[in-house]
Order: structure tokens, then C-alpha cells, then sequence
């Protein structure tokens, strides 16, 4: 990858005048017309406020694609579109795991059963530990690696602790399970991606790298000290950063999410199922308890977050000039995803949120992401 800075998920382990919106709608318009009519007057102000470049915003139901809409500027002198491409940064996660999930349905391989058969990384031989690691403990970060392996001064993986005793929020666990997956199929990790996931849900406009015919509609991203950045993306793929995709494109995968359809019934409720515990980490941080869910903790797709009444799956990113979200909840049958090209991006995050989901303890949750940064 070319650039690993920490992602947004990862701290929660926790503008110039804008251009006219561009916006579409699905199946649903009326549903949401007065959302919209608010989206055209808040979101100019926003991007302005915060100087943030520019937004997608799509909201998904299990009928279709319902809204869809982008401000501001792909890059200077360039208006953003739905046909805009942005970097979505850890948001990535979301596909990936839908990804493994599907391969595991498909009998290929057990979630619990060790990956090492099939695939060792070359850092790893010497460590008996590799021989643990399994597909979950990839999903939901319990591989013991760091983020990424970068982060070492060698440049080399390394466990920091045993394999499913803790937490450890990981790209590289993410990529770990990807390579696991192509030598189980013997396919790439695009083409199964593709066969599995985006073709099914006709989900286009989603690139992997810089090789992609999309290219030209990448958005550029600006950092926090006002610069803008050509897109960068690496020449080959990531399973847990720097994909680039539309928010149309990317809820769309999302919908039969929704009504669980996607998965066997069993699968369906181990993936909405906290595999570890974080409540009390997340809950004892300064500002939190008044906003914490019942119970908080990585599922097997994001984070989850437990409420009396429903479930929130979500996944935030973020790297040098992108912010991003993707959250659903199939008990409203919703989802919701917003991508800037902003370091400040995150600030949008609860002004846009509430307008379609009024579980204000989890808008308050984004709104502490946004001042987080």
C-alpha cells in the first residue's frame, strides 16, 4: 500500500464555494424526499464549514438504492457526481468480510478451523502461533498482529499477543484471510469479490487499484493542512484499505445484508455476534458512557452495537485526506454510507446520519468521531 496511516476505526479501539449537488434517486424517492431537500441545504454549509471537498451519501433499503447524492468537488476545479470514485479507506473491511463469509457458506472452509493448510505469510513460519490463526480471528481482529506490519521497525509480522486471547484492531489480519482465500479457491481476491459479491448485487464502479478503467473519476483527497492529494492507490489490491467506489455502488452490496439473505440463517447470527466483548474499554472513555449501547465489540463484519431494540453493524475509515462510513441496521432495514475526500470528513458524519436514523445515542457516537477526528 502506499500510504498506512491509522484508520478512524482504529483510534476508536477506540471549504471553497461548493458545487450544485448531483442526485439521484431508486425506488423509494418519496420516502426520502424531505431528507433530500434537507441534504441540499445542510451539506453546502458543511463542506464549507469544515472544509471538506466534497461528499457521496447513498442510503440503501431491502427494495433498492433510495437515495443517492454528492456535493462539492472531486478535485479542484472538477464538480463530484454519483459517478465519483473515493477512496473508502478501512471501510473497505465491509467487502472483504462479506467476501470470506460467502466462501466459508459455500463449504470451502470453516471459520474456526486453522488457516495454515493453506497459507502461512513467510514472516510468520518460525512462530508456532501461526498454526492458530483461523478466518475468525482475522474478521474480527483477534489475530495478535498490529495494524500493519509497517508499523515494526524490521517492516516485518509479528504476533504482539496469542492469537484469540484479546483484541487487536488489524489491516493486516484482513489481508491475511484474503491471501488465505485466494489459495483456498485458486482465484484472485478481485475476481472472487466479483463473482461472489459485486456481480450479484450489480454493484459497479468499484476499483482495486490504479490499473482500473475508473481511474480518471478517482476524487483527490485533502489533507489536514489544506493540501490537495492525487488519488493513490496501490498497482494491486488491499482487502482492508484503499478501495475506491461510489456510494451508490457500494450500498448496493449492502441490501440483501438487510434481510440477512446473504448468508445460511446460522452464519447470518454468528456474523451480528460480538466476538469480544469491549464494553467496558469503550464505554469508560471520557464522554462515552452516556451515549454507550448496551454492548459494543468487533462482530465478524465492523463493529457491532447492541441496543434494546436493534443492532448497528459499522465500519468507519480513514486515511491521510479520506473519511468514511458505512453502517446498517437490519432491524429499520436501512443502510447508510457517506465517503468524503476531507481529513475533516468525519464531522459530516452525524449532521448526515440523523437525517435517516434516529437512534440518537448512535448519532452522538459519530458525532464524537467527528470532533475525534
Amino acid at each position: 500500500m502506499i500510504k498506512r496511516s491509522p484508520s478512524v476505526l482504529a483510534s476508536f479501539c477506540l471549504l471553497a464555494l461548493m458545487s450544485c449537488a448531483s442526485s439521484g434517486a431508486g425506488p423509494e424517492t418519496s420516502k426520502y424526499a424531505a431528507q433530500q431537500a434537507e441534504l441540499d441545504k445542510r451539506v453546502p454549509d458543511l463542506l464549507s464549514q469544515f472544509d471538506v471537498p466534497a461528499v457521496g451519501i447513498a442510503v440503501a433499503t431491502p427494495e433498492g438504492v433510495a437515495l443517492a447524492a454528492t456535493y462539492g468537488d472531486a478535485r479542484p476545479g472538477l464538480p463530484a457526481t454519483n459517478d465519483t470514485l473515493f477512496n473508502v479507506a478501512s471501510v473497505s473491511k465491509i467487502l472483504a468480510a462479506e467476501t470470506v463469509l460467502r466462501v466459508a457458506a459455500s463449504g470451502a472452509f470453516d471459520l474456526d478451523a486453522p488457516m495454515a493448510p493453506a497459507w502461512v505469510d513467510p514472516d510468520l513460519v518460525e512462530d508456532p502461533r501461526h498454526r492458530d490463526l483461523t478466518p475468525r480471528h482475522a474478521l474480527a481482529h483477534q489475530t495478535g498482529f498490529p495494524n500493519w506490519r509497517s508499523m515494526n521497525e524490521d517492516g516485518r509480522l509479528v504476533f504482539r499477543f496469542d492469537p484469540g486471547t484479546q483484541p487487536g484492531y488489524s489491516g493486516e489480519g484482513f489481508e491475511y484471510v484474503a491471501r488465505f482465500i485466494e489459495r483456498t479457491t485458486d482465484k484472485t481476491y478481485p475476481d472472487i469479490v466479483s463473482e461472489l459479491v459485486l456481480k450479484p448485487s450489480k454493484a459497479e464502479r468499484i476499483a482495486f487499484n490504479n490499473k482500473s478503467r475508473w481511474a480518471p473519476d478517482f476524487a483527490w483527497s485533502k489533507d489536514s493542512e489544506g493540501n490537495f492529494k492525487p488519488a493513490e492507490t496501490a498497482p494491486s489490491w488491499s482487502a482492508a484499505d484503499d478501495l475506491y467506489t461510489t456510494p451508490t455502488a457500494f450500498s448496493r452490496f449492502l441490501i440483501p445484508l438487510l434481510k440477512g439473505r446473504s448468508l445460511p440463517a446460522e452464519l447470518e447470527t454468528d456474523r451480528r455476534t460480538i466476538q469480544f466483548d469491549m464494553t467496558k474499554q469503550f464505554c469508560s472513555r471520557p464522554g462515552f458512557a452516556d451515549i454507550c449501547p448496551q454492548a459494543i465489540g468487533f462482530g465478524l463484519s465492523g463493529v457491532v452495537f447492541e441496543y434494546e431494540a436493534e443492532t448497528v453493524l459499522w465500519q468507519g475509515g480513514g486515511d491521510v485526506g479520506e473519511r468514511a462510513v458505512a453502517f446498517y441496521v437490519p432491524e429499520k432495514e436501512i443502510a447508510v454510507v457517506v465517503f468524503t475526500n476531507g481529513a475533516n470528513g468525519a464531522k459530516l458524519f452525524a449532521p448526515i446520519a440523523e437525517l435517516f436514523y434516529d437512534n440518537q445515542k448512535y448519532v452522538e457516537f459519530l458525532r464524537a468521531q467527528g470532533e475525534q477526528g
